[in-house]
């Protein structure tokens, strides 16, 4: 048999240093070149057959290979971080709505509390049928219930706890009452009732809305306020579901159905002027014939057969002596027949001015008090904290006292004398007269006066003053003020509640331009005028304000397309739609007998004289004052 030789055992592994390794064909090349220098032996040919050549290249290749796998092989491994805790937050979770969902976060940990950077987790949820899991940890709710949420890397897990809580679904809702009926301006609370699928009551949110804003408004607790006398209709819905009640809004009743007094001397051209009916109550008077407290019981009698249950009366800070006219700067001279004695009333006539109220009582009748002073520019007060407080000293606690109205202005003005009438509050509340008010009304207060007591009037519906037109240097911030905004800010700056509060008003049915309106004024007729001017004045309050809102003085402009019956009839009407709780007609009589006859003034209820003649403005005083 011919000799074989081996490759294999002749190969051996030179030192391992670490080289490129050769290719396949360098191999082949260098073993060949080697067994021809080794083989001394014709019978060496035969390894060079083709075959015998492959397998030996084969070996001889395995061979430095393996050398080549011993160069490249690393040194000693050290120790490898090992995952020891998994974290899922947030935990607990829960949800309360089907579909909602939380995404959660894993995190892994060794054994040293390091994060494990780059670590994977498979998510799953022991209740799918409650909530279930995305592959990124995506939880979304299914069903009411509770379920675990595993993060698991390798044999190393964290959970979550998971709970789905959805509120049974409102369906049903209802309303009581179904049907209400209030007074404007008066308020009623409106209950909504949720029921599930069973009937059985269950929490809902409700929301309330009302179909007509103009004549009711509610709130989110359910509390409704008329706006307007009408109908509205007020809707629960809770989710899809809803139930209405039906609201019935009724006019006002006038609660105060006055008249603005001046008692009238039957018989004589003019008087009694009011400080003249006060110190005279005891006096007889050759004109009537009978003392003047007779005369004024005799007239409130009559009054109170028309329905009248309350009278505005004015008294003005007035000089010691009699009226001696005329009115002219800078005397500004206010007679003691307008009223009681500047800077101190007598004793006899605060006397005098309990025994009025004391006759008014006795008719079960009421008084609106006008305290008119022309001195509101005065610093200290001495003068006016004497006046005040010796009548308000007197009247405290008296059942006919209704309410003190502080009016007046200052001593002079650009335009001379101050106006002994409703204090000019449109110059804005830094004006002096707005100051004085405040401060009479806190006065009062400090004396124990409640302060729905308290007010002062303000004149409504001349759009000079609403769209606060420039002004002097009297006026605060160079421009107009609207009145009822500026007593607002009066009660406001008093800290007074709302609820405690009265808004006096001086509100007369008129055109919307009339008397000094400002340029461009689009005129707009009486009636829908008074319909706006009273809307305003109350959105000016607050709408859903409950303060009292009357009108002291009110009455009807000189207007020859509109007759003062007509005109008075359609302002209380509008008082009552709106709620302005009623006020005081002016006038009783007029003041004068030439006024009787003059075109341009309104008409009085009494014409002057002995006998009671009336204008036919009697007959609208008569069918609003004596209505339920």
């Amino acid at each position: 048999m011919p000799r074989t030789w081996s490759i294999g055992a002749e190969a051996h592994c030179p030192p391992c240093v670490p080289e490129p390794k050769p290719s396949l064909y360098a191999h082949l090349h260098r073993a060949a070149r080697r067994i021809l220098l080794m083989s001394r032996i014709r019978h060496a040919w035969p390894l060079f057959r083709p075959g015998a050549f492959v397998l030996s290249a084969a070996l001889l290749s395995v061979g430095m290979a393996s050398c080549a796998d011993q160069a490249a092989a690393p040194g000693p491994v050290g120790n490898t971080a090992t995952l020891t805790t998994v974290t899922v937050t947030p935990t607990p979770v829960t949800l309360t709505a089907i579909g909602a969902t939380q995404q959660l976060t894993a995190t892994g940990r060794d054994a040293n509390g390091n994060t494990m950077a780059g670590t994977t987790f498979t998510w799953t949820s022991s209740a799918s049928g409650v909530a279930t899991a995305s592959a990124s940890g995506l939880v979304t709710a299914v069903a009411n219930g509770s379920a675990t949420v595993t993060a698991t890397s390798g044999t190393v897990s964290g959970t979550a706890a998971i709970t789905v809580a959805v509120p049974p679904q409102v369906a049903s809702v209802s309303v009581t009452p179904a049907d209400t009926t209030i007074v404007v301006r008066r308020t009623a609370q409106l209950s909504a009732t949720t029921r599930d699928s069973a009937g059985n009551v269950i929490q809902g949110t409700v929301v309330w809305t009302s179909s007509d804003t103009g004549t009711a408004m509610v709130s989110a607790g359910g509390l409704v306020t008329g706006i307007a006398a009408g109908n509205a209709t007020v809707t629960a819905t809770s989710g899809t579901k809803n139930a209405s009640a039906t609201l019935t809004i009724t006019p006002s009743n006038l609660p105060v159905r006055g008249l603005y007094v001046q008692f009238e001397r039957r018989g004589y051209p003019n008087g009694f002027w009011p400080g003249h009916a006060v110190r005279q109550l005891d006096s007889v008077d050759a004109v009537i014939g009978m003392t003047v407290a007779a005369e004024v019981n005799l007239e409130l009698d009559v009054m109170k057969t028309m329905g009248t249950n309350t009278i505005t009366y004015e008294l003005r800070a007035s000089d010691s002596t009699e009226w001696a006219g005329p009115f002219i700067p800078p005397d500004c001279h206010l007679g003691s027949a307008l009223g009681l004695q500047w800077p101190r009333p007598t004793a006899f006539e605060l006397q005098q001015l309990v025994k009025l109220f004391d006759i008014v009582q006795g008719k079960g009748m009421r008084v609106f008090l006008r305290l008119v002073n022309t001195h509101m520019e005065e610093v200290p007060r001495t003068n006016s904290t004497a006046w005040l407080g010796s009548i308000l000293g007197a009247l405290k606690g008296h059942p006919a006292l209704d309410l003190v109205l502080f009016e007046g202005d200052v001593r002079l003005n650009p335009s001379g004398c101050g106006i002994p009438a409703e204090p000019p509050l449109w110059l804005g509340p830094r004006s002096e007269p707005a100051l004085y008010v405040s401060w009479a009304i806190g006065y009062a207060l400090s004396l124990g006066f409640p302060p729905r007591q308290l007010s002062a009037e303000a004149v409504v519906g001349f759009p000079l003053l609403d769209e606060q037109s420039p002004a002097g240097a009297q006026a605060t911030d160079g421009h107009l003020w609207s009145p009822v905004g500026v007593l607002k800010r009066i009660f406001d700056g008093l800290s007074i509640p709302d609820a405690q509060r009265t808004y006096a008003l001086s509100l007369y049915e008129h055109r919307k331009c009339i008397g000094n309106a400002p340029a461009g004024c689009v005129d707009v007729a009486a009636k829908p005028w008074t319909d706006q001017s009273v809307r305003a004045l109350l959105a000016a309050i607050g709408r859903g304000s409950a303060a009292r809102v009357v009108a002291p003085e009110m009455g009807v402009a000189y207007d020859p397309d509109l007759p003062t019956a007509e005109g008075l009839d359609h302002l209380l009407t509008t008082m009552k739609k709106y709620g302005v709780d009623g006020g005081s007609f002016w006038r009783w009589v007029n003041y004068e007998t030439s006024e009787d006859t003059s075109p341009e003034p309104m008409d009085a209820v009494k014409r002057r004289g002995v006998s009671f003649i009336y204008n036919p403005v009697k007959d609208v005083v008569v069918s609003h004052y004596t209505q339920p």
